[in-house]
């Protein structure tokens, strides 16, 4: 009877219970405390820092003088018409950089072959940025940046 069903509907509870318990930390919680064991990293200025400068770095918040410049953005699209976005980040004292070592990304933010980078949170007065830790699209991104610097004539390393 009862303690048969009661036993039973406890147990299906407690194995859905596991399974979106796992999903939601896996989805939402292991990215945060993924980028929270890495280095913050304060001031950062690209006229000088350079990236393998920060490689356990997980947010960066750059200079004052720093912005995502979005008139040299770049995408690209893949076979499944998603457009991968990249913008340097660069100061505003107008100084060509020796190496665009830092670039903003976004995904399906920005139309395809325009300059424009219009993802959502990101303004020419954002001075912070967070690392992309998901490595599933990160040669597409890769593409990105490596057609902006092609475009603008860049010195990048990717």
């Amino acid at each position: 009877t009862w303690l048969s069903f009661l036993l039973a509907t406890s147990g299906i509870a407690w194995c859905v219970g596991l399974y979106f318990g796992l999903a939601t930390y896996s989805m939402h919680m292991r990215p945060l405390y993924e980028i929270q064991s890495l280095e913050t990293y304060v001031n950062v200025d690209p006229r000088y820092a350079r990236g393998q400068q920060y490689m356990d770095g997980g947010r960066f918040i750059f200079t004052k003088s720093s912005f995502p410049n979005p008139g040299k953005s770049s995408s690209v699209q893949d076979d499944s018409s998603e457009v991968y976005c990249a913008a340097p980040v660069e100061t505003r004292d107008e100084e060509r950089l020796a190496s665009y070592d830092f670039w903003v990304i976004g995904k399906d933010c920005c139309p395809p072959a325009a300059d424009s980078f219009t993802c959502a949170g990101t303004s020419t007065s954002a001075h912070a940025a967070t690392r992309v830790l998901d490595e599933t699209d990160l040669s597409k991104y890769r593409s990105a940046v490596q057609a902006a610097a092609s475009k603008y004539g860049l010195s990048t390393v990717t």
